[in-house]
């Protein structure tokens, strides 16, 4: 029988080949012992975390008076916003400026809001809406509700504001003392002029009764406090 002899030179390539199918055999072999990968379990996703809201902060104010031929104006300014409290014309405003109101986005022209003012001599809320000049206002006919609302608001107190999106600071009202009692005679006066008759004179004359009871009162609390 005749033999077939493979070329010297080709031996170096057939012992390569071989150790790479080993190799390839052992590699299979290996895999094979390993357990399958388990499934990756899907990671659960609790609610959002609702944070309460920040309550807004507190800007103390503080007064200032002007008395025009035709309207008796008082203003509680503090850092960057205001109440203005107009008494003239048969009317009265209260008109809250404040720079986060200043937001078309968040309050836009004719918003509706409240002012909510609690203090030492009482409490009030006047319906407001946001005017073109982008201030929160509310007036009403200057009757004797309206002018005691003033009067409230001279004893001091906190105002606070509920208008769209807008988060507006606590405005801390000072009493407004002399300064604003004697302002004050000019909002009597005014009504007293506008609302002609009987009714203006009782309105004038109940409101500066009420402005010197409850300032007695405050004078005599405090002067206790100093005694003790």
């Amino acid at each position: 029988m005749r033999r077939w002899h493979l070329p010297a030179r080709a031996e170096p390539v057939i012992a390569a080949v071989m150790r790479g199918v080993a190799a390839g055999v052992l590699l299979a072999s290996l895999a094979g012992c390993h357990p399958p990968a388990s499934p990756s379990r899907p990671v659960a996703i609790g609610p959002a975390i609702q944070h309460p809201p920040r309550p807004p902060e507190s800007v103390s104010a503080s007064w200032s008076f002007s008395i025009t031929q035709t309207a008796c104006v008082a203003r509680a300014v503090g850092r960057a916003m205001s109440l203005t409290v107009n008494v003239g014309n048969n009317r009265l405003e209260f008109v809250l400026a404040a720079r986060a109101l200043e937001s078309e986005a968040t309050t836009p022209a004719g918003t509706r809001g409240a002012l909510r003012f609690h203090g030492s001599a009482g409490s009030w809320t006047w319906p407001a809406r946001v005017d073109r000049h982008r201030d929160l206002a509310g007036g009403l006919s200057a009757s004797k509700a309206a002018v005691n609302d003033v009067l409230v608001a001279l004893e001091g107190g906190m105002l606070r504001t509920e208008v769209g999106h807008a988060v507006v600071p606590v405005l801390l009202v000072p009493a407004a003392n002399v300064a604003g009692r004697d302002w004050f005679e000019c909002v009597g006066a005014k009504v007293s002029h506008e609302n002609s008759g009987v009714a203006g004179a009782s309105i004038q004359r109940e409101a500066s009764v009420s402005f010197v009871t409850i300032s007695k009162t405050r004078m005599a609390g405090t002067s206790q406090a100093m005694t003790k």
